[in-house]
């Protein structure tokens, strides 16, 4: 069946990601490539679920920032990337918090992996 074509009179909207609950690890820090993904989907709309392994404050302190700088939903969770539980306990909380989870960005377990 096909899809039909969407319909928008600007890119942006093209790209919006308005409606959308998006998760992001590694945004606890002041810079790098996690905050800046959750910056990013924030500004496109979406909510965001951010993600920080030892830096709690950081964590926190961001998604208050990119709720306020976009009107966003946007709260921290604690996760160790390593330990399956860890990543099982999150799912289950960002979705009694914000109902669903449309995507998952990963920037952050780049390093963790290694």
């Amino acid at each position: 069946m096909p899809i039909e074509v969407p319909k928008a009179e600007h890119l942006k909207d093209l790209f919006s990601l308005k409606g959308k609950v998006v998760i992001i690890t590694g945004a606890s820090g002041p810079r790098g490539m996690g905050i800046e993904a959750a910056r990013g989907c924030a500004e496109m709309g979406a909510d965001v679920a951010i993600t920080y392994a030892g830096r709690k404050e950081g964590g926190e302190k961001n998604a208050e920032e990119i709720a306020k700088s976009y009107g966003v939903k946007a709260k921290a969770y604690k996760l160790d990337i390593n330990k399956y539980e860890s990543a099982e306990t999150l799912v289950k909380d960002v979705i009694a918090e914000f109902g669903k989870i449309d995507a998952v960005s990963n920037p952050g377990c780049i390093r963790a992996i290694r």
